[in-house]
């Protein structure tokens, strides 16, 4: 199972979602054994969720605008 479709089986890219990117270490190649996926969807409106252990992202804001 590729990463996108991974995401999308945890539901986690919303309807809305106009891109979803790798970021990171392993986005550069630079990635090692203990590297984690980085990962940013871009939608078109603000996100909504409920944000569990599971899925674990740690932003200073609550909503990333551009």
């Amino acid at each position: 199972m590729d990463l996108l479709a991974a995401l999308e089986a945890e539901r986690l890219v919303p309807d809305d979602a106009a891109s979803v990117l790798l970021v990171g270490s392993r986005a550069l190649g630079w990635e090692h054994a203990r590297s984690d996926l980085d990962v940013v969807v871009v939608t078109t409106s603000p996100m909504e969720a409920v944000i569990d252990e599971r899925h674990l992202i740690a932003p200073d804001e609550d909503v990333v605008a551009s």
